[in-house]
């Protein structure tokens, strides 16, 4: 895993674990709900826009610069994937 997969990831968990008081070590494994490669890669692709997927309950999107917002589920949707990009 190179450098910039592993710190998306790290960012991904520590947003999702601080949004839901949790320890980062009690979710369950990323790989599991998305390839960490494979977001990178999108996000590398596009300029632009943003990928949008559930993990841990939680409403994860993370834009072309890697930023990274959590949401608490709300939309019915049922993990896991349904990952989606714009």
């Amino acid at each position: 895993m190179d450098d910039t997969v592993s710190a998306v990831t790290e960012r991904i968990v520590t947003a999702v674990s601080t949004e839901a008081d949790r320890d980062p070590a009690t979710l369950p494994p990323l790989y599991e709900t998305i390839d960490p490669e494979t977001l990178v890669t999108a996000c590398q692709v596009f300029d632009t826009g943003q990928t949008t997927f559930l993990y841990a309950g939680h409403e994860v999107t993370v834009y072309a610069d890697f930023t990274v917002e959590v949401r608490a589920e709300t939309s019915g949707r049922r993990e896991p994937g349904n990952a989606t990009s714009g």
